[in-house]
């Protein structure tokens, strides 16, 4: 614990261990942030249900009937494509797995997708799918530029204000200053 932010924890970051929070952000195509979250977790294993609600919670605010359609999130969301709850906002989840179990060299299977497919093998035969590969793609030109517009081009890649509670208002105000960049 930190003595100046006992909220705080010891996160990974680029090789790196640093004191923080881990924050969080799902954005449509236009890269205007959904939903934004910090947690206190030192990796993104058991976020992507959460983010799926919480955005789903925010289209539905907003008159937007709460539907996803797709998320796209990196190989850092995938054990939580073994998640047995129904997924928020009847979204179509693309992550790539951690597991290798498949070759991906392999081409893609035709034909029905047998019952008794494991999550994992279902998800790397979305991904070796034309439409897979093409939305797959389309999460480096969504969420990436949106943590690098904020980290870099806005200087902003800590937090001013130490606690748990305060440094989620502050990331969600950040997230708020991004959008009306965008808009």
């Amino acid at each position: 614990d930190s003595p100046t932010d006992p909220d705080s924890r010891i996160l990974k970051s680029g090789g790196k261990y640093i004191q923080g929070y881990n924050a969080q952000a799902a954005a449509n195509e236009n890269q205007i942030i959904l939903s934004a979250e910090i947690t206190q977790d030192e990796n993104d294993q058991k976020q992507l249900y959460p983010m799926l609600e919480s955005t789903s919670n925010n289209l539905s605010e907003i008159g937007q009937g709460g539907l996803i359609g797709v998320a796209l999130a990196d190989k850092g969301y995938s054990p939580e494509i073994n998640n047995p709850n129904p997924i928020p906002g009847d979204a179509e989840i693309i992550v790539p797995p951690q597991s290798k179990a498949v070759d991906p060299n392999a081409p893609c299977p035709r034909g029905r997708i047998p019952r008794d497919i494991k999550p994992v093998e279902r998800m790397h035969r979305k991904l070796k799918t034309k439409r897979g590969s093409i939305l797959y793609k389309k999460r480096a030109q969504i969420i990436e530029p949106v943590f690098g517009q904020i980290k870099s081009g806005r200087r902003l890649n800590r937090f001013s204000r130490r606690g748990k509670e305060a440094c989620s208002s502050e990331w969600k105000l950040i997230c708020a200053v991004h959008n009306l960049g965008k808009l």
